[in-house]
């Protein structure tokens, strides 16, 4: 573990926290750093308090998590992540307030990459509480209008970029209007159509809308990709729309490859939240199997 590890290899500490937060351990991972005191050089590290607030996410502690996430912002006042876990944990906790405030501030933040685009909290907070169940409330409807306001103001250059066009096609989505969602990703795929998570996404369209042979078509072009680029996600991909085309075996049977392949949580995803947070997998929520491979593993 991290204890037999310099500590000044930040290197081999990046890898080996990355690697629990990939094989699902949060535990394991707040052990490692049973050992930071207050006061102490780590203690002042941002890392530190980032894979807290992950590990506390994972296990759903999100008074923990905000308190890590607010000492993580605290260290790295400009970090949308920081933020992103900020807002995470206020949902959860039911501070709507609270975290509509800070949809307010991402919203202003300035663009710095994937990473850094405030579009993105949107998808986020509506995939936090389509998660917890509070995707018919009026917090729900409140966030979707603060979305669409913004997407709306942006101006023309960053309207027709990438990260603006796809993270407006996943609001929709979210907010359930999937014939919306499904012609902006079938723009994407136009326009990009070697990319695989534009494809996935049209896929879930498809399928939510009924139209079976276009998301099998999707499930083809995915299956059909080299399998030595694919590193779990093409296989992840797959096994979101089965889950939404009710093939409970083969949806089931594609997670597990794609954790297996090590990339599905993590690794080919904008953030550590996506896996968690993917409501493509509702079909599943209840299903016990489903439960036990993507809970916490230690």
């Amino acid at each position: 573990g991290m204890r037999r590890l310099n500590p000044n290899d930040r290197f081999a500490l990046e890898q080996w926290c990355y690697g629990l937060v990939v094989s699902l351990q949060p535990k394991a991972l707040l052990a490692e750093f049973a050992d930071v005191t207050p006061g102490s050089p780590r203690e002042n590290n941002p890392r530190f308090w980032s894979y807290r607030a992950v590990a506390y996410f994972m296990l759903q502690d999100y008074t923990a998590q905000l308190a890590a996430a607010r000492r993580w912002r605290e260290l790295q006042p400009e970090s949308q992540n920081a933020l992103q876990f900020s807002l995470l944990a206020q949902l959860g906790l039911g501070d709507n307030r609270s975290a509509l405030q800070l949809l307010d501030a991402a919203s202003g933040m300035r663009e710095t990459g994937r990473e850094g685009y405030p579009g993105y909290h949107f998808v986020v907070a509506l995939a936090q509480l389509r998660r917890l169940g509070r995707g018919e409330t009026p917090e729900f409807a409140t966030v979707v209008t603060k979305a669409e306001a913004w997407f709306a103001s942006r101006p023309p250059s960053a309207a027709t970029s990438e990260m603006h066009r796809y993270d407006l096609a996943r609001v929709r989505y979210l907010a359930a209007r999937y014939a919306d969602a499904r012609r902006d990703g079938e723009a994407l795929v136009r326009d990009f159509p070697d990319n695989r998570a534009y494809r996935g996404f049209v896929g879930s369209c498809a399928a939510r809308l009924g139209d079976a042979e276009a998301a099998r078509a999707m499930l083809a072009w995915l299956r059909a990709l080299n399998p030595q680029y694919r590193f779990g996600h093409q296989v992840y991909l797959q096994a979101r729309i089965c889950a939404l085309l009710g093939q409970r075996d083969d949806a089931l049977r594609f997670l597990r490859e794609a954790i297996v392949q090590y990339a599905a949580p993590v690794a080919d995803f904008h953030a550590t939240t996506d896996f968690f947070l993917d409501a493509d997998f509702e079909p599943l929520a209840t299903d016990s199997e489903f439960k036990a491979i993507v809970g916490p593993k230690g």
